[in-house]
């Protein structure tokens, strides 16, 4: 205390809070007696109370409206909800001590209609808003005494084709700009340090922006549909752009972004321009469509810093033509690479274990995949629609290939699952017209239509770990010649081999206790067929226009035969049904035209509508 002089503790004293501390101070130390008498001004709030202990004050300063302004009254403008007035502040408070000051200095935030109303007074604003309410009042030039443009200040206005930020601005808050549809031009002052969020949502003309180097803050959607805006420089104080940035900036070609540690979700979406990116080395993530639809994107390396790349982050980048990932990157998100039309390499390190949903989803330029040996799951539609992909290396850690994880990959013509593979899903390798060949060691499960349509594949060999084949598995499989199914199967779901118009044979084992509906329908080569004694029901449309059936036998295990069971079979002349079978269902045997005669055992209860052909056959009922 004895080092400090009286000027210095003048200086100390005022960050000082409360007038107890200046009254301690005076109680402490008797060289600092004078200390508040010092003062020209006050360092703290005063109250009439407190007032006598800086005699000497000629400016007074006020950084709420509640302070004491000793019967100093001014205009302020007062918000209540949707409703704006002014009126004198503190005006309901009594005045016991009046005093005037040579200048009064306000620090609570003010509108400018409240400079204006004060103007003449010996009243300095320090806190001056521009408000939307005094745009209509004031109209567009921003005067000089404003230091921060308020919320939506300017949105709508339509009219505004270019204005100049003053220097004493230190924020534009969100929305100011929003929707000035015709505002070109705008020049900012180098005070400003912060963009709100929403700022220049969707000033379709605004061609050319400087942002300043004081800028430490760019708000989320702040530059979102400037349809116009064709290069940004980001100032280094800025390390996070916000979600939806720069989205839909359709004409933006260049941008340096040399300082960001996190570019947000959708940030650079649909900036259909923009050919080259250097991300940083700093950025640990790359936001949820963060890059989704730059349509001329060429080419991509992500620097090692990185360890995830969001959902869909690339998704749409019709040009992009490779890619470098780092090892730092352990997954790849949901439709990262998805319709990445021109993708045709693709470098992926030893340390991602999880491809997502529709990753590579139509990327029709990619011709192969090797997929690193520590992945240990493909999402659903990973490569779906990849046209011309041809080689495929599943790793021997995988044991699930998902849900349409190969469909229409036309180009594929063959493909080995590794032993670990118990399951198939619905669809995998749906529509791969080119696939001849497949090798299924250790299956359990192939899911529905998990062949549809592979036109090209002759022959098929399910394994004896297989228990149940999906419904329309093998349909429209037109070049299938012959199927064994093993003893490991018992039910095959409906419409399995509808449509396999080149199908001869079938050998079904004694293990299946159903045959479901369409199960056969539609194999015009099929010939001969074994039912075994296991199976209880022929389900609907079963052989439906199996039009080279000749000779069936039902077994005494079957008990129904279903609606258009066998209708169409123009060319089957025998049938044989079982002493066990007690419902024969409508056009169970409609356009059999060879078959001369039936004998319908006296078990049958029911026989159903237009059971028959139409010409004459002889029905004989059993004893």
């Amino acid at each position: 205390m004895s080092k400090l002089d009286s000027y210095h503790m003048m200086i100390v004293s005022m960050y000082f809070n409360t007038i107890k501390d200046f009254i301690n101070l005076k109680i402490v130390c008797k060289k600092f007696n004078d200390n508040m008498k010092k003062f020209h001004f006050n360092p703290i709030p005063l109250t009439n109370k407190t007032f006598k202990h800086f005699p000497n004050i000629e400016t007074l300063h006020l950084w709420k409206k509640h302070n004491e302004n000793f019967g100093n009254g001014f205009i302020v403008n007062v918000v209540e909800g949707d409703h704006e007035y002014y009126e004198e502040v503190n005006k309901r408070k009594k005045v016991i001590r009046k005093k005037e000051f040579y200048e009064i200095i306000v620090w609570f935030e003010v509108d400018y209609g409240t400079v204006v109303k004060n103007s003449g007074l010996n009243i300095k604003f320090k806190n001056v808003i521009y408000t939307k309410n005094n745009t209509k009042v004031y109209g567009f030039k921003i005067p000089q005494c404003i230091g921060s443009l308020r919320d939506n200040c300017f949105s709508e206005c339509k009219t505004i084709s270019s204005i100049v930020i003053p220097p004493n601005i230190r924020s534009i808050s969100s929305g100011c700009f929003y929707g000035c549809c015709n505002l070109g031009n705008i020049e900012i002052s180098t005070s400003v340090t912060s963009f709100g969020n929403y700022c220049f949502f969707k000033c379709e003309k605004l061609s050319n922006i400087v942002i300043p180097l004081n800028i430490k803050l760019i708000g989320e959607y702040c530059f979102f549909g400037c349809k116009k805006l064709s290069s940004v420089t980001i100032p280094p104080g800025v390390i996070t752009l916000g979600v939806c940035c720069f989205d839909g900036c359709a004409s933006l070609s260049t941008v340096n972004i040399k300082s960001i540690k996190t570019i947000g979700n959708c940030c650079f979406r649909g900036c259909s321009k923009l050919s080259n990116i250097i991300i940083p080395s700093i950025v640990t993530s790359i936001g949820y469509r963060c890059f989704s639809k730059c349509s001329n994107l060429s080419n991509v390396i992500i620097p090692t810093s990185v360890s995830s790349i969001e959902d869909a982050c690339f998704n749409g980048c019709s040009n992009l033509s490779s890619v470098t990932i780092p090892s730092s990157v352990t997954s790849f998100s949901n439709k990262c690479f998805s319709k990445c039309r021109n993708l045709s390499c693709i470098e992926i390190s030893t340390s991602v274990i999880k491809f997502g949903y529709k990753c590579f989803n139509k990327c029709n330029s990619l011709r192969r995949m090797v997929i690193p040996s520590s992945v240990t799951f493909i999402g659903e539609c990973c490569f779906s629609e990849c046209s011309s992909l041809k080689i495929v290396s599943v790793p021997s850690n995988i044991t699930l290939i998902n849900n349409t994880c190969f469909y229409k990959c036309r180009s594929l013509s063959s493909i080995v699952i590794p032993s670990n593979v118990i399951k198939i899903g619905d669809q995998c390798f749906s529509n791969c017209v080119g696939l001849s060949s497949v090798e299924l060691p250790s299956i359990k499960t192939l899911g529905s239509y998990c062949f549809y349509k592979c036109s090209t594949l002759n022959s098929i060999t399910i394994p004896s770990s297989v228990t149940s084949i999906g419904d329309f598995c093998f349909s429209c499989c037109i070049g299938l010649l012959s199927v064994t199914i093993p003893s490991s199967v018992i039910s095959l779901g409906s419409g399995c081999f509808v449509d396999c118009k080149s199908l001869r044979s079938v050998t079904i084992p004694s293990s299946v206790t159903l045959i479901d509906k369409k199960c056969f329908s539609k194999c015009n080569n099929l010939s001969d067929i074994v039912i075994p004694s296991s199976v209880t029901k022929i389900s609907e449309y079963c052989f439906l226009k199996c039009e080279k059936l000749s000779s069936v036998t039902i077994p005494q295990s079957v008990i129904t035969l279903e609606d258009c069971c066998f209708d169409g079979c123009s060319s089957l002349s025998n049938i044989v049904i079982s002493t066990s079978v007690t419902s024969i269902g409508d056009k169970c045997f409609r356009g059999c035209n060879k078959l001369a005669s039936v004998i319908i055992p006296s078990s049958v209860m029911y026989v159903g509508d237009n059971c028959f052909p139409t010409h004459t056959v002889i029905i004989q009922k059993s004893n």
